[in-house]
């Protein structure tokens, strides 16, 4: 037989033969596949994937041919080899994991089901070089829902889709690129120690709780185990270090791969990852959303180039990056997306200000981060200030994962952190509002509309005065808001009204706050940007809840309604009861419905692997 060739170099001085690349890629995805017990299936895909480069119609591509469809070709082996369920990862690993399709499509259809009858240029020598390993019975009762199945056959795509890209990159550059060669997570942890160390022995009250809560966490993470856990820390509390420290621990008693921070905002994320270069350097921590792309110089130094290897399968050590990124690569069905999944596995997820997440998926959400930590080793930790009652969805969903809370003594910590007071009150018009906020000499002002924060802005003195909204970009906003920091811890004019960008996780203390009424937990977000290291009396911190001119936005009008409830009948609505009180009659005014608005969990249980149209459905 001639020499069947996967690949020549640029230059054509280096051939790479289909043989030498599917035992290489098999090789990289068993590894990938072994972080979740599937390294048989790993192993299988590499060896199946381009089977169809062994037509001489493929051989000609490689001189200037036709394009050829070489994919189809491993998918229909797999199902004749009694491995059918990898077919659909094996047909997308160019253009995307398709729907699987049913018997009524035809070969011009775009279905598996419909390519699997495709005619295809033979490709029969790949029997002479390639032995398939036997195949055990495949488990169904560990995959008794068609959500783990398409989960399962997801992860292992991304195995597939990440292990082609490296031995394919690794030929044509005729070297291994320079990827890894990270710090151990043990390493981190003990930067982490150092970071903390002149915290103690602490010298306030305020920062006596804060070590308190620290200690806690990280004796939680000493004995963790995979599961769902629950961070529940009041504004100021030091949330994002103590997650932190117990991600570290938990993740160095669990021998685990990394640390993935997942945050609603580019400005949380801006904040959260400066700090975590400045603990573990920056060469172990990758930034990876919309506004933190890794472009370089045609020839960037070696940390640069890691860097960008490393945003594209997400392999470092300390990840940040948003939730929108997270979660529509979690049911995405196009390769790029999809190859970071894998590197989820054996690793801790901190979900940072999780009562953020949107109630049209919050199912869809809630089954995956269940699916992680049930199947995939993944410690999941849900953690804000205000929690939301995701005891009801695991129920709705007979989810039989316990969520434990990591921080004992939750409604002493909320007494504690207690900093601000507040009060109600209404305004005649946006020009009286206006007034008030110009007789304080710092104030911040939290609206619900862009147009609203634009029109009070323009009647401030301007001295000092800010205005924070979406319409800035990223790299302004983050600017603005450390002159607000610098102007606040200085005693300057400042005057700021923003949207709700500001009001979770942002960290800014100014001594009075002005809420537009919305959500329960929006309003308790704001108020954690008041008086936050409690420098001043609670009862001298005013946190004041103003209804707007015009109605509420229609998407806030339910959150709004659960928020009266609570501010009409509860005492203290910054209690622990009160919070749940309101997101558990938020999800009952919404109705179980909202929770997954778009079906995509339905659809996956109703139809033969639907990827690519959940993929559609997810944005």
């Amino acid at each position: 037989m001639a020499k069947k060739l996967a690949h020549i170099s640029e230059d054509h001085s280096r051939e790479q033969t289909v043989y030498e690349h599917l035992t290489g890629t098999a090789e990289l995805a068993k590894q990938f596949a072994a972080a979740f017990g599937a390294e048989e299936d790993g192993y299988l895909l590499g060896l199946l994937h381009d089977i169809g480069k062994y037509s001489d119609a493929f051989q000609h591509r490689l001189d200037g041919g036709v394009r050829v469809d070489h994919s189809t070709a491993g998918a229909k082996e797999a199902c004749a080899h009694g491995v059918g369920y990898l077919a659909l990862a094996i047909a997308g690993h160019h253009g995307g994991i398709p729907n699987f399709g049913s018997r009524a499509d035809t070969k011009n259809d775009a279905t598996l089901s419909g390519r699997l009858k495709r005619d295809l240029e033979p490709y029969d020598d790949w029997k002479t070089e390639v032995t398939l390993p036997p195949v055990k019975p495949f488990n169904m009762r560990e995959f008794n829902t068609g959500f783990r199945l398409s989960f399962y056959i997801r992860m292992l795509f991304s195995c597939l889709v990440d292990a082609d890209f490296i031995d394919t990159e690794t030929f044509m550059d005729g070297a291994l690129a320079p990827r890894g060669n990270y710090d151990a997570l043990p390493s981190l942890l003990d930067r982490l120690e150092t970071y903390i160390a002149p915290w103690y022995p602490p010298k306030t009250e305020l920062n006596r709780k804060r070590c308190a809560i620290l200690d806690a966490c990280k004796a939680s993470g000493s004995t963790a185990a995979p599961g769902v856990y629950t961070l529940t820390v009041p504004t100021g509390g030091g949330k994002t270090t103590a997650a932190m420290a117990f991600a570290l621990t938990a993740a160095v008693q669990n021998c685990m791969s990394r640390v993935i921070y997942a945050a609603p905002y580019t400005s949380i994320i801006d904040q959260n990852a400066d700090t975590f270069e400045k603990i573990f350097g920056t060469e172990n921590v990758i930034e990876h959303h919309s506004s933190a792309e890794y472009l370089f110089s045609e020839s960037p130094n070696p940390a640069e180039y890691r860097k960008m290897l490393a945003a594209e399968n997400w392999d470092a050590p300390v990840i940040a990056t948003t939730t929108v990124q997270l979660f529509e690569s979690l049911f995405a069905s196009k390769p790029a997306r999809c190859r970071k999944l894998h590197n989820l596995a054996n690793s801790v997820l901190i979900l940072d200000e999780v009562q953020t997440l949107p109630m049209p998926y919050l199912k869809p959400f809630t089954a995956a981060l269940a699916e992680l930590a049930r199947k995939y080793g993944v410690i999941v930790v849900l953690c804000t200030a205000t929690q939301p009652a995701l005891d009801g969805v695991f129920a709705d969903l007979k989810i039989d994962l316990p969520i434990k809370e990591i921080c004992p003594n939750v409604p002493e910590n909320f007494e504690t952190f207690r900093r601000t007071k507040i009060a109600q009150h209404t305004f005649d018009s946006t020009e009286s509002l206006t007034a008030e906020l110009t007789t304080l000499p710092q104030v911040l002002c939290i609206v619900n509309r862009i147009a609203d924060a634009q029109k009070i802005y323009q009647a401030l003195p301007k001295d000092g005065a800010y205005c924070l909204t979406t319409h800035l970009c990223p790299a302004h906003r983050k600017a603005r808001i450390k002159e607000i920091r610098e102007r606040l811890k200085i005693g300057l004019p400042c005057r700021v009204v923003s949207t709700s960008l500001i009001e979770a996780g942002v960290d800014v203390d100014f001594p009075a706050v002005y809420r537009e009424l919305s959500g329960l937990d929006s309003i308790l977000q704001a108020a954690g940007r008041c008086n936050r290291e409690g420098k001043r009396p609670p009862e001298d911190s005013i946190v004041t809840i103003f209804q707007g001119e015009d109605p509420p936005p229609r998407l806030f009008e339910t959150s709004i309604g659960a928020g009266k409830i609570v501010l009409d009948h509860c005492q203290d609505v910054s209690s622990r009861a009160a919070i749940h009180t309101y997101f558990s009659t938020l999800l009952d005014l919404k109705g179980a419905e909202a929770q997954d608005a778009h079906h995509i969990l339905p659809l996956m249980e109703s139809e033969f692997f639907p990827f690519r149209t959940v993929a559609e459905r997810f944005h």
